[in-house]
This record gives structure tokens, C-alpha cells and sequence, in this order.
């Protein structure tokens, strides 16, 4: 084991040295993984070769009270003592040649049973705003508490987990949408152990494309002020439509769905990744559907930034 360590004294030398050996005789990201009968632990191992076994600890409450149950030379260990339907909380430290310990890893809950039974009858419509409406049937188990909904634009794994909802709750409307766009739903129960049951049925629904009133809409796009420093607005836009900037080299750096049904949209010049562009001239395309959904209008323009 080699570290670096230094301090403004001789105790905070041997506080840093203390901290150092015991980062790296300690085991991290502990995950547990229940069955219907146990609870299997996994961990990853200490960095140190000094480390020769693990102590597994456990408690019924979260943070304190724990007890030791068991220690292992490799980094997976099986509860079998665990009771079944009660929460536990586990930690696990490492031990070196010279019976040095660890302090604990982090702490992880989990609790021996079966799945909860999974929602039935997942429909989908639109609700009166134009977004996806979810609307099931709830699972007949007294120990779900809740439903967790998932979604993804391929109707296959892996999916997304976009929102959770209590066990009184048997809709759901997603307002993170687009137009033009196709959304794939499934759910799921939980339960008071954070167990998650099979997928319901899986739906799907189609979005309209934007609609626009006339073909000369778009070409009457401008932006003000020119040249911008802080913030720009692109006026006289069609109600819905999709703006994308560019750098002069053809980099996109910002993609804005203008979805108010306003003809202005306004931006704060700040890109995808919320950091403000430098000086220089953005290119930027602008289009949208037109209402046989087969075609659609375009238009593109010069921003000038100066900061």
C-alpha cells in the first residue's frame, strides 16, 4: 500500500495516514439483492492486498444498532437468517492480515419475498391538451404501494423509469413529450420493500406532427436584437416548430422545441449543456410539419453573438 500523505502537524500527519489506510482497506458500492428465502450481498473489493476477509453487518434501523452476522474471504455473502418480509440494513468493512477493520461501506436495504403482482389493462388516449394519457387497472395486492411508470421510443428494453406514483393512483398524464414523436409505456408495482413486479402490458401512441397555418409562416422568421449578447428571440414562428444552432463548422450546439403556440420563442444563449456560447455568428434551422404530416417547412438565418 503506497499514499501521500501530509499534514500542517504530527496529528493531522496521523489523521491523514489514517484516512489514507482506511480508504483503502474499506469495501464499496454495496448492493443487495433479494430472493423470496435470502439476500445476497455484493460488494467491490478493497484496493488494498493487505485486506484477507470481510465482516457483514446488519440492523433492523438505518445508520446504527449493527450486528455482525457473518464474514466472508470473497466479496459475496448470503443471508439466509434474514426474516422474511422485514426490512434489514446492511454493512460490510474490510480486514487486513493484522485484524485492522475498516469503517463500514455504504449502507444498503433489503428484505427476502416475492414481487408484488403487476398492474393489468394499461390503456392509452390523449388527454384534452394533445399528451399521452395512461389509464390501468390496479394490482390486486395488498402490499403494493405504489406504481412505477416506464417508457422509451422502441417498445423493447432497456426502458426508462419516468415516474412514480402512489398505490391509489390509476393514471398518469406525461407532459415531457413532443410532437411528431412515437412513446412506448409500461408499468410496474412496488412495494413497502422497494420490490418491483413484472411489466404490464406495453402501449404505444403516435404524436400528430406540429401544425401550421401556411407555407409563407416560416419565411418571415427573424431574430432580435442583431447582434445579441445575453438573450435573443426568434419572432413571427409558426405555433410549433423545431429550432436547432449551429456553429459556422456545422456543430449543433442547441436544439429548442418551440411548443407554446406563440410566434415568439426566446433563448438565453446558453447550449445544450447550459453553457453560454462565445462571440462568433451560429447558424440556425428552423422546421416544422406541414398539416398532411408528410412534408414540412424550413427556414435558416444567421445569429451574431457578442459578448
Amino acid at each position: 500500500l503506497y499514499a501521500f500523505v501530509a499534514g500542517q502537524n504530527l496529528d493531522e500527519f496521523r489523521s491523514n495516514v489514517d484516512s489514507a489506510i482506511n480508504r483503502a482497506i474499506m469495501p464499496s458500492k454495496l448492493v443487495a439483492t433479494p430472493d423470496s428465502q435470502s439476500v445476497t450481498l455484493s460488494w467491490l473489493k478493497s484496493i488494498s492486498p493487505d485486506v484477507i476477509a470481510y465482516k457483514i453487518y446488519r440492523s433492523k434501523i438505518s445508520g446504527d444498532g449493527y450486528t455482525l452476522i457473518g464474514q466472508t474471504e470473497t466479496n459475496t455473502y448470503i443471508d439466509t437468517s434474514v426474516q422474511k418480509g422485514s426490512l434489514s440494513y446492511y454493512v460490510v468493512s474490510g480486514v487486513t492480515i493484522d485484524g485492522r477493520e475498516s469503517k463500514y461501506s455504504n449502507e444498503v436495504a433489503s428484505a427476502p419475498g416475492v414481487p408484488p403482482k403487476s398492474p393489468s389493462n394499461l390503456i392509452i388516449k390523449l388527454d384534452q391538451s394533445g399528451k399521452p394519457l395512461l389509464q390501468w387497472s390496479k394490482a390486486d395486492d395488498n402490499e403494493v404501494v405504489g406504481y412505477k411508470i416506464f417508457r422509451n421510443s422502441t417498445g423493447s428494453a432497456p426502458w426508462t423509469a419516468i415516474a412514480t406514483v402512489d398505490k391509489t393512483t390509476q393514471s398518469f398524464i406525461d407532459v415531457n413529450t413532443y410532437d411528431g414523436n412515437t412513446y412506448y409505456y409500461t408499468i410496474a408495482s412496488i412495494n413497502v420493500y422497494n420490490w418491483v413486479s413484472e411489466f404490464s402490458n406495453i402501449v404505444s401512441i403516435k404524436l400528430k406532427p406540429p401544425f401550421i397555418e401556411s407555407a409563407s409562416s416560416l419565411k418571415d422568421v427573424k431574430t432580435v436584437p442583431q447582434p445579441c449578447s445575453s438573450k435573443v428571440k426568434f419572432i413571427n414562428l409558426t405555433g410549433m416548430a423545431t429550432i436547432k444552432v449551429y456553429t459556422i463548422d456545422g456543430k449543433l450546439v442547441k436544439t429548442i422545441h418551440h411548443t407554446n403556440n406563440t410566434g415568439e420563442e426566446e433563448w438565453n444563449l446558453l447550449n445544450d449543456s447550459g453553457v453560454p456560447l462565445t462571440s462568433g455568428i451560429y447558424i440556425y434551422h428552423i422546421s416544422a410539419f406541414k398539416p398532411e404530416e408528410t412534408d414540412k417547412f424550413v427556414t435558416s438565418g444567421k445569429i451574431v453573438i457578442v459578448r
